[in-house]
């Protein structure tokens, strides 16, 4: 018989006391267990006495240290726990209940939770599983039976506060400060195995301070043993051999190198680490050239509970502010947009589409930067409106892009950043289709500069240069210069955003 089913054997159920956390430290063979009951059960000190009995019969060979404390609840930890929740198992509803749309009401050994929610969210949730998993999860967490209460309101909660300018819902400090309450790396059934005992959350690789301690936790992969030279204490021996314990340790946001210089009894500890393990260390930043490792200070087995990055993204702003869309009016009579088109396609007539190309210091988008944007509204068949700006990519642009593009230091000195602009670009595209000639090259930076910037280009894509490979054959090569000679279709000032996005959405046109 175990602890535990002594301990109900004499009353103490789940839903009276439960086992909090338990730690052992090896070095002094003690475990250290804190038990945590109702706080509308307090445990008296007959009752505390009769559970470290049992923990002493059942444990005799370690010393005990035992603590009891009351699972107080209140409603910001209610909320957290609300929060894990959604994020584990209904990632959609993560940021439509947000802290103005949860309350709870505490009566005796109940809560019941008010969830506000428009008409279309309250349906998905009463109609499914999701009231019977929710109450299970909090349950198995507080000492307290849950209920919930819908309560529908006219408008979408997360809409209306997308609506409110005041409320910061369009600035990236609002999109980070959000994902502080999302984003959490949480560790269980921590195993003690060498050097400092680590007691601090742990943090995500992305948010790492080089200053002080850094408590870091994820998996295990190239394991990897070496020896170095190091000075003998020795005075006739100068230097003798050392062993090195390096491995790379990977979290959701990214990975950092770790490494340890053991003595020989710790050696065979870290020995017992393979590649898949997961761990939580402790110990100092350090830096040689562009390389960030973590030289650990203590090191334990755990398992993740929690290793998921969310994002929050912004919402679209109700007015251009730095670069505003200009109307496309065609100056040529006998191009192809003055001349009456009675044949426009299903497609063409239902959807909206932005072509759009980029400029860009180099062909790498995560270390490489947007020069200029040049985007094209199709609407109906026909060219409506057009977006162009140069952006200042706060870096020197190489000398072969300028021979190429002809875009300069100089000129995109006084240009807006790309931080300025990508508001008024997200805009611009907002419930549009995205094409571009070869769109996986210009999307790759637009999608990477919208992740960092909390805007989710999530629209619906299409590939110019897919529709032409379709549609044209016999071309010695499908550069967009080429194809739009085949199509009797002019493009000046090729290499610029602009001049290359209305090629493109020319050719776009004619072929769809």
């Amino acid at each position: 018989m175990n602890v535990r089913q002594k301990l109900e054997g004499l009353g103490f159920t789940k839903d009276r006391v439960n086992l909090e956390s338990a730690f052992y430290d090896e070095n002094k063979n003690q475990l250290d267990l804190v038990f945590v009951y109702a706080e509308w059960n307090i445990l008296n000190d007959e009752e505390k006495q009769k559970i470290i009995d049992v923990c002493n019969d059942e444990l005799k060979d370690v010393s005990l240290n035992i603590k009891f404390k009351g699972a107080y609840i209140d409603k910001e930890i209610l909320f957290g726990l609300f929060q894990r929740f959604l994020e584990r198992n209904y990632k959609s509803l993560v940021n439509v209940f947000t802290e103005k749309s949860v309350d709870f009401e505490k009566n005796d050994k109940q809560i019941k939770i008010n969830l506000i929610c428009d008409k279309i969210t309250a349906d998905m949730i009463t109609t499914g599983s999701f009231i019977g998993e929710l109450t299970s999860y909090l349950s198995t967490e507080c000492f307290y039976s849950f209920a919930v209460n819908i309560i529908e309101s006219k408008q979408n909660l997360n809409e209306s506060i997308l609506e409110k300018p005041e409320l910061s819902g369009f600035s990236l400090n609002w999109a980070l400060e959000q994902e502080k309450s999302l984003n959490k790396l949480e560790v269980s059934n921590i195993e003690y195995l060498l050097g400092r005992v680590i007691e601090s959350q742990p943090v995500f690789i992305k948010d790492i301070n080089t200053d002080g301690e850094v408590v870091l936790a994820g998996e295990v992969s190239d394991f990897f043993e070496s020896t170095y030279k190091k000075k003998s204490k020795d005075a006739d021996t100068e230097t003798e051999e050392g062993i090195k314990i390096s491995f790379t340790l990977t979290d959701a946001s990214g990975k950092i190198r770790v490494i340890l210089f053991p003595n020989e009894k710790d050696l065979e500890k870290l020995r017992t680490i393979a590649d898949g393990q997961k761990v939580v260390v402790v110990g100092n930043l350090s830096q040689y050239k562009d390389n960030l490792s973590l030289r650990a200070r203590g090191i334990s087995k755990c398992e993740l509970v929690s290793n998921e990055i969310h994002y929050c993204y912004r919402g679209v702003n109700d007015k251009y502010n730095v670069v505003k869309p200009k109307p496309w009016v065609e100056v040529s009579q006998m191009d192809l947009f003055s001349l009456a088109n009675n044949n426009i396609s299903d497609y063409l007539k239902n959807n909206t589409i932005v072509m759009f190309d980029l400029e860009t210091t180099g062909l790498d988008p995560e270390t490489c930067m947007i020069t200029e944007i040049g985007a094209v509204k199709i609407e109906n068949g026909k060219c409506t409106e057009y977006f162009q700006t140069l952006v200042n990519p706060q870096m020197p642009i190489p000398q072969e892009v300028v021979d190429k593009t002809h875009i300069t230091d100089e000129m995109v000195s006084v240009a807006p950043t790309i931080d300025e602009v990508m508001p008024d670009f997200y805009k611009f595209v907002d419930g549009a289709i995205l094409s571009a000639y070869n769109i996986s090259f210009d999307y790759s930076f637009l999608k990477n500069i919208g992740q960092n910037l909390r805007y989710k280009f999530d629209n619906e894509r299409i590939d110019c240069l897919d529709v032409v490979r379709q549609k044209v054959a016999s071309l010695p090569n499908y550069k967009l210069s080429t194809v739009s000679k085949a199509l009797n279709i002019e493009l000046k000032n090729a290499h610029r955003a602009l001049a290359d996005a209305l090629a493109a959405a020319k050719v776009f046109i004619k072929l769809m």
